[in-house]
């Protein structure tokens, strides 16, 4: 299998999935024919295991138009570099325990690991006295976590935004990021 540390968006043109798992078509008849042949017969085998594994590896099947090809395979180039992005929030410079705690949150949300996806939404809730680091959890858990999903937000100083009748703002902030629109007005 090929490791490599690079992103690669596999997309598969014009031909299916089942073709690549050699279920049926044109690879399975051309390999079936190259058997009868006799020839070389560990590359055969070589190049079957290959296109397998390809099939394994999530990817884009597109029988459309060029035109049509090219925005999807953009669009899904830019949802896999939104998932990149180094866009952390700021946590404190010296936070004392945290990774203690970083690690019990990180369990308890694993533990619904199988739910979330099904879901594929995940909140959590951090509760406390005032000065306990609620925030600063809050922030490293996002920085740790929004990678793992399509879309994610952090909304800081709900109440106080609520209070000065800003919550519209906040709305279009929360849209905004998880749809992974730059410039759209919500």
């Amino acid at each position: 299998m090929l490791k490599t540390k690079a992103k690669i968006i596999l997309v598969f043109y014009d031909v299916t999935l089942a073709h690549l798992r050699l279920k049926n078509g044109g690879y399975a008849d051309s390999f079936a024919k190259y058997e009868d042949k006799g020839r070389n017969l560990a590359q055969l085998q070589e190049w079957k295991e290959s296109l397998k594994s390809i099939s394994l590896i999530k990817g884009y099947e597109i029988n459309k138009s060029q035109d049509r090809l090219c925005k999807e395979v953009v669009r899904a180039m830019l949802k896999e570099m939104q998932k990149q992005k180094p866009n952390n929030i700021d946590v404190a410079k010296y936070p004392v325990g945290l990774d203690e705690l970083v690690k019990e949150y990180e369990r308890h949300c694993d533990k619904d690991k199988e739910k979330k996806m099904k879901t594929e939404v995940q909140i959590v809730g951090i509760f406390g006295m005032g000065g306990a680091g609620k925030t600063t959890l809050a922030k490293e858990l996002f920085n740790r976590k929004r990678s793992e999903y399509d879309g994610s937000c952090f909304l800081l100083d709900v109440r106080e935004a609520s209070l000065k009748g800003e919550l519209p703002s906040l709305q279009n902030k929360l849209l905004k990021d998880l749809l992974n629109e730059e410039n759209e007005k919500f």
